[in-house]
This record gives structure tokens, C-alpha cells and sequence, in this order.
């Protein structure tokens, strides 16, 4: 028999006839089930500053009515999965260790009692940790690997234990993998993580794909984690495009900085705690995208709003809202590289000069978390491109990512930029007689073509509320987010994406 670590909950043998109970019952109640409370957190350290303790009583209060129900304080289960053969008894770690900081904060914010489990695919089965599970009523899913939650707890007893849990109103949360398996798509990283040049080189990469058959708790949702500081907004809008070209399905993507946690509740109301953002992207009606295997992908105009902590919206109507919208695929002209157009304002990836042509700048040699701490700074820049920051080999160096994709939200929502552009090696952008900046694909040994990022400003921009916290994060709503290839576009007056055009003087792209 599997013994949680901390206390036990009740005697096992009570435990599995109550939840055979509750089984009987769930299955039952068909459609009258009650739905449970979703807490996604993006990734980070639990003991590191005090941004966790309203994240942990905001869970304990939600689940105390349904622990009041079954006569007993709030009960709490923390699960992660380790690799076959590592420990997966608490009790085998070496006692020498700290105790674990998850199960501190649970009891911190009120919880009864806390257990634990390691789940492989050697103990998915074991009814006694199912048991466990169901009797709680908040489920915590750790970091580590989404791959590992859906290979070793889909269609097991673990599973289903976990979703019982949010049936009969209790809390469901993670953080990092355990945020990323909350959503009806799961980006499970079968094949690996995906970095944004991968993306934006083709959105049929090996390391791009979803499951969409496990848990199943928020229906028309994707997270994503480590959001600001690996620039994964360049991923998640393509994996809107993928979504709706493999599934014919339009969905709301949720990207959560590290730190930072969106609490739903079961009206579909969102409210973000923490130190970061909570971006919501999702495509409308003006969306016009080409996502097909092997060319790099194009897809404009998704919606992009950032929500930082103390904020609401309702999650609920921008699922429906999104649901509802037909985005427009278009044909891509034939990839071609092209010289620089030495006529008009351009910008290079892999040129660092070419990172003062917007109207501010990041100041150059800041530390690589600069925009986490509190220290960025912008700097007057050419203006070649007006309203624009313009960020140079943003994406391949991790160190770049967060400065790059932070510091670009944080220039638009501050009113310091209009719109912004992550760029890397074999990208590039041009800015036409017509006020619309256009994707293009330098000339000269680059490596595979990509396509350029952008967060832009609409009519409608609205800039909201700043946290008080060191982090460098605004709230702002009406963004629109553009992945470009060679020769797409938008347009820097209204923020709204151009359709492709036909290719200037070019020469052919390497096959």
C-alpha cells in the first residue's frame, strides 16, 4: 500500500469506499455535475518573495465549501511524475532535504492536511493513490513534464481521480507542466520543448503537438507557461494557427509569466494574482493566416490582451467569442529571398545595428533579466520606424528572450512604442511608401527562412493597470499579435494586418 507522506488523510480502506461512492455518483449525475475551480500558474519558485501565499488561500477558500460538505478541513494532494526508476515514495528522498515548499504553502494558507505522490506509469493504477486523490479538494500538478502527465496518467485511475476532484467542485491547479494539462488542447511536448525560432520556421515542427483527450477541465483553452521570459507569445500564435487548421477549432491561448496564476471559477471568471501577466490571445474575424508544413507560418491580426493582478475578465465569453469567428487562409507566394531595399526603412535579424531604427530601443548590455527585476531601460532610438522598438536576435539566445518579448509589452503598454518586432537571423522587415511594414526574407546565408513577430497597438489600445511590484508588467487590452512571412504584413496606423503581396526584386531562396 502507498502512503501519502504527510499525515493521511483517513484510513485507507474508508478512503476507497467513499470514493467508490463518489464515483458511483459522478457517473450518475450526467450534465447536472458541478464544475470545480482552475488555478494555472506559469512556472517559478513558491518560496521565493510572497506572490504565493494569495495564490494558495485564494485555492483553500474556494475548496472549503466542498471540504465543509464532507465534514472535514480542506484536504489537499500534490503529484508530480518522475522518470521510471527514479524515487517515487516521498519517504525515499533524502531526509536531509528541506521540507517540500508546496505542501508548506497549502498549510500556510489553511489546509488540513497535504499529502504527496510521485505518479509513473508503475503506480497510475494503484487505487489506493487514486483513492487519495478523489477524497481531496484541491489537486496540485508540479512542474516538470507535461509529456509525462498524459504518457503515464491518461486513461488510468489518476486521471479520472484528478477529474472527479473538479466534477464535485474542487480546485484543479499547476504550475508549469502541471498549468500546461489544464486546458482542453494540451501542447504536450512529446518530442520536446519548442523554442520560438522553431515555430516561426514551421508550424509543423516535430516539436509541435497536442493532445486533446486528457483531463479536459477548460474547455476551448490552451496554456502556456514561462510566458514574458521565453517570448512564447512567437509559439502560442502559432499554435492558434495549428489548432484551427488540424482541429477546425478557434480557442483562446492563455500564456502566464512565471509567478503569475489565473484563477477561474466555475462562471468562467478569471481573476490573475501574482507579479506577471496573464496574456489572452485569440483570433478574429480579421484573421488571415497560411500555416502549412515545412514554410514558415503567417497569421495576423490575433486579439492580444494582458491582464496583470488584481484583474478580472470573463473567460467564458471570450471562448464563445472566439469560437464564433471564420479567419481567412490565403495562399503564400513563393518564398524568396530578397536584397535589402536600401530605398526604404529596414531592419535585419542579424544585424545588432539595425536594433536602433525604431523610435525607442532596449539600451544595450543590461542584464538578461532586466525586465524581471525592474531595471530595464529604453533608449531614444533613429525613428526610421515610427512608434516601433525594434528588437534584434531576440529569440535564438535564452538570454535575449526575456528582455525582447518583456520589454516590447512593456514599451506598448507604457505608451514608449506603438508596436513592436522580434527579430532573428533570417528575418527581417521593411516599412513600405504606405505606412504597412511587410515581412521579408534577407538575401545572404541565414539558415531556414522564419518569419517576424510583432505586437502592435490598434485604434482601441487601452492601457491598464500596473502591479505594484518591482517587475517591469502593464495591463492593456486591444493588441493585435502578427506572425509574418516574406511579404506579409500590417499596417502601423490602425495596427491591423496587410495581406501579402506580390515579390519586388528578389532572387530565389536556397531549396
Amino acid at each position: 500500500m502507498t502512503k501519502p507522506t504527510d499525515s493521511g488523510f483517513v484510513p485507507m480502506t474508508r478512503l476507497v469506499l467513499a470514493a467508490a461512492v463518489v464515483l458511483v455518483l459522478s457517473q450518475t449525475a450526467g450534465t447536472a455535475r458541478a464544475q470545480g475551480y482552475i488555478c494555472a500558474e506559469g512556472g517559478g519558485s513558491v518560496s521565493r518573495g510572497d506572490w504565493s501565499g494569495p495564490v494558495f488561500r485564494w485555492m483553500v477558500e474556494q475548496a472549503r465549501p466542498l471540504a465543509e460538505k464532507d465534514n472535514s478541513g480542506v484536504r489537499a494532494v500534490v503529484i508530480g511524475s518522475r522518470e521510471v526508476g527514479m524515487p517515487l515514495d516521498p519517504a525515499e528522498v533524502d531526509p536531509s532535504e528541506p521540507p517540500d515548499p508546496t505542501s508548506t504553502c497549502f498549510r500556510d494558507a489553511g489546509a488540513a492536511e497535504v499529502a504527496q505522490f510521485w505518479i509513473n506509469s508503475t503506480n497510475a493504477g494503484d487505487e489506493n493513490i487514486a483513492a487519495t486523490i478523489r477524497a481531496a479538494h484541491i489537486v496540485w500538478m508540479r512542474g516538470g513534464s507535461q509529456t509525462r502527465y498524459v504518457q503515464f496518467w491518461k486513461g488510468t485511475p489518476i486521471e479520472s481521480a484528478i477529474r472527479s476532484v473538479f466534477d464535485r467542485g474542487g480546485v484543479i491547479g499547476g504550475t508549469s507542466a502541471g498549468c500546461a494539462v489544464l486546458g482542453e488542447f494540451i501542447y504536450d511536448a512529446a518530442d520536446g520543448s519548442c523554442p520560438p525560432m522553431d515555430a516561426l520556421r514551421n508550424p509543423y515542427a516535430d516539436t509541435i503537438s497536442f493532445t486533446t483527450d486528457f483531463l479536459r477541465l477548460t474547455p476551448g483553452v490552451i496554456f502556456d507557461s514561462h510566458f514574458a521570459e521565453r517570448a512564447r507569445f512567437t509559439r502560442l500564435a502559432v499554435f492558434l494557427g495549428r489548432i484551427h487548421a488540424d482541429f477546425d477549432r478557434r480557442v483562446v491561448g492563455i500564456g502566464l509569466d512565471a509567478r503569475t496564476a489565473l484563477c477561474v471559477g466555475p462562471d468562467g471568471r478569471a481573476r490573475v494574482l501574482g507579479t506577471g501577466a496573464a496574456t489572452v490571445m485569440r483570433m478574429t474575424a480579421d484573421t488571415r493566416l497560411h500555416v502549412a508544413r515545412g514554410v514558415p507560418p503567417s497569421i495576423t491580426d490575433i486579439a492580444t490582451d494582458q491582464y496583470v493582478a488584481g484583474e478580472e475578465f470573463d473567460l467564458r465569453a471570450l471562448v464563445d467569442a472566439a469560437a464564433k469567428v471564420s479567419p481567412v487562409a490565403l495562399d503564400q507566394p513563393e518564398i524568396t529571398r530578397q536584397v535589402d531595399p536600401l530605398d526604404r526603412p529596414h531592419a535585419r535579424g542579424d544585424a545588432p545595428q539595425h536594433a536602433s531604427r525604431g523610435s525607442v530601443r532596449l539600451a544595450p548590455d543590461q542584464p538578461e533579466n532586466a525586465v524581471f527585476e525592474g531595471t530595464l531601460r529604453l533608449v531614444e532610438g533613429e525613428g526610421r520606424f515610427p512608434g516601433a522598438l525594434v528588437s534584434i536576435r531576440a529569440l535564438g539566445a535564452p538570454s535575449a528572450r526575456n528582455n525582447a518579448a518583456g520589454g516590447v509589452c512593456w514599451a506598448i503598454g507604457t505608451g514608449r512604442a506603438r508596436w513592436g518586432v522580434l527579430l532573428d537571423n533570417a528575418s527581417a522587415v521593411m516599412l513600405d511608401p504606405d505606412g504597412v511594414v511587410r515581412a521579408y526574407l534577407p538575401f545572404g546565408r541565414l539558415g531556414a527562412p522564419m518569419s517576424a513577430a510583432v505586437i502592435a497597438a490598434t485604434e482601441d489600445f487601452a492601457p491598464g493597470a500596473k502591479p505594484p511590484t518591482a517587475r517591469q508588467v502593464v495591463s492593456f487590452r486591444n493588441a493585435r499579435t502578427h506572425i509574418l512571412a516574406d511579404r506579409w504584413g500590417f499596417d502601423i496606423r490602425t495596427g491591423r494586418g496587410a495581406d501579402p503581396v506580390a515579390a519586388g526584386p528578389v532572387e530565389r531562396a536556397a531549396p
